[in-house]
């Protein structure tokens, strides 16, 4: 039996683009505290492209002296609401961070100094835990979020190269979907394996067994330091 696997741990990522063909809608003057200005008086200048179907907008920063210090996408511009991929420049060209925005909110982000070295990585996980017998989902940041070698692809080609479906439920072709949990320890081995939603016992112990197989992934990173983290693995029959 081929499974379906749906993996929805991490990384909410949604890259917003630029859709259809844009118009020049505008170019806006700043100063140094990013005020608006007049041309004389700037430091940034801000031009501004509206997509056909006026629901986002391609906003470019430059510096006056014409070299390109911020681009990304707007689902609003008053209040801003920025989603997507962002990327920021030092006035020398070199890139200064690069930041995935979802509605406003910081789902990954990476900054450099001046001389290329990373002084801010993070990336926004969803966690699941078991308080008094229900699932509660949260939020993290991480430095860099667990990671199974290989990426999403292994993963798929781990779990069915691996699931045996037991002999007595070969003519029933069960079907219905099956969640487990498990932490992904700070040394990266797969423990803690919890059935949050079964389906069949004798599915639900097959299920187990195979993620309790799973080589070791790449722990999680937070403040620098490998740390535990609890993720979650729907399948679908």
């Amino acid at each position: 039996m081929s499974l379906r696997i749906t993996f929805q741990i991490i990384l909410l990522l949604c890259l917003a683009n630029f859709s259809g063909k844009a118009q020049t809608v505008d170019t806006v003057w700043l100063n140094t505290k990013w005020e608006k200005s007049t041309k004389a008086e700037s430091f940034y200048h801000r031009t501004i492209q509206k997509s056909v179907d006026l629901k986002t907008y391609l906003v470019n920063d430059y510096y006056n002296t014409g070299e390109l210090q911020m681009a990304g996408t707007y689902l609003s511009l008053n209040p801003e609401v920025r989603d997507g991929q962002f990327r920021w420049w030092y006035k020398n060209g070199q890139k200064r961070a690069e930041t995935l925005y979802k509605d406003q909110d910081v789902i990954k982000e990476i900054q450099w100094d001046t001389e290329g070295k990373i002084t801010v990585q993070r990336e926004l996980v969803n966690t699941i835990d078991v308080v008094d017998g229900e699932r509660v989902n949260s939020k993290a940041y991480l430095d860099i979020a667990p990671e199974f070698e290989g990426g999403m692809d292994a993963v798929h080609k781990f779990i069915n190269e691996n699931f045996i479906l037991p002999r007595s439920l070969e003519e029933t072709n069960p079907h219905g979907k099956i969640i487990i949990s498990f932490v992904v320890n700070s040394k990266g081995k797969v423990v803690d394996i919890r059935v949050d939603q079964g389906l069949n016992a004798l599915l639900d112990k097959e299920v187990v067994r195979v993620v309790r197989s799973m080589p070791n992934w790449k722990p999680g990173i937070q403040n620098g330091k490998p740390v535990s983290i609890r993720m979650s693995l729907p399948l679908n029959f």
